[in-house]
């Protein structure tokens, strides 16, 4: 058996500008607790880290044209069609600790695969379907677009 929507696009640089704008200004994006997610989560955890919707909101919110790799749709029944965009996430970053009286936990290149639930009909918020580490190398049309001012 065939599945739908199974084909990977590249979405124009506009839409890909617009998106990231879009998701820059959002205070909810939360972690879809897929397996791959939960098992970067325990990975971090077991380092001290603790990983939070709001790790996935600051993440997103670094991200650039250039981290860009691909597009797709949704093949999930209660999300069909929503457009996903996928995006690497790859340097420092420090999560809250696990417990109260422990440190930060401040990871070094950290490889991120992101891909994010883009269209939302009930605009409540936006999902990171795939917050894990890559399973295979990403390509990056956009690579060498310049990062602009705006995109801070």
């Amino acid at each position: 058996m065939e599945q739908a929507n199974k084909e990977n696009f590249t979405s124009t640089i506009g839409e890909v500008k617009s998106a990231l704008q879009k998701l820059k200004q959002v205070n909810k994006i939360f972690i879809n607790g897929f397996h791959k997610n939960i098992e970067f989560i325990e990975e971090v955890n077991r380092l001290g880290g603790d990983v939070t919707d709001k790790d996935a909101r600051n993440i997103v919110r670094q991200l650039h044209i250039k981290d860009y790799s691909y597009s797709t749709y949704s093949y999930l029944d209660y999300n069909w069609n929503s457009l996903l965009m996928v995006f690497e996430y790859n340097g420092n970053y420090t999560f809250d600790p696990l417990e109260d009286d422990k440190q930060p936990v401040t990871l070094e290149a950290v490889d991120i695969y992101i891909k994010i639930d883009i269209d939302n009909e009930f605009n409540e918020g936006y999902a990171a379907m795939s917050f894990h580490n890559p399973e295979f190398k990403l390509t990056h049309p956009y690579k060498d677009y310049p990062i602009e001012k705006e995109d801070f």
